[in-house]
């Protein structure tokens, strides 16, 4: 039985709902996100999660949590929302292509402030 458990993850994945995903943390957090003229939405393929908010003037924000700041480089980008990290490595952050916010979200390149 073990055996067909372990094929079954190897040929079809172990998490069918990361697969669907944009966006994924460092802590395997999936996300899908959408643009607006505020910035993005990412929305997680979990229910019981919150969606993150990145803001085109690099702020951030997670209803369950709070205000934070974002910002992204060439490894990745994270929110900071009063102590929580959120970290996508390897990702460039959505939105950048966008016409109406992406040049605006392209200057979010500050790491987020770290409360002690």
């Amino acid at each position: 039985m073990r055996k067909i458990s372990i094929t079954f993850a190897m040929v079809f994945g172990s998490t069918g709902a990361l697969a669907a995903a944009d966006f994924v943390t460092a802590g395997d957090a999936g996300y899908n996100a959408t643009c607006n003229a505020s910035g993005a939405i990412l929305m997680p393929v979990n229910p019981a999660r919150s969606p993150l908010y990145l803001g085109a003037t690099c702020d951030a924000f997670d209803p369950a949590i709070g205000d934070g700041t974002w910002g992204w480089s060439e490894a990745g980008f994270v929110a900071q929302i009063y102590g929580s990290r959120f970290p996508f490595p390897k990702q460039q952050p959505p939105c950048l292509d966008d016409p109406q916010i992406g040049q605006a979200m392209r200057a979010c390149t500050e790491p987020p402030i770290v409360s002690p």
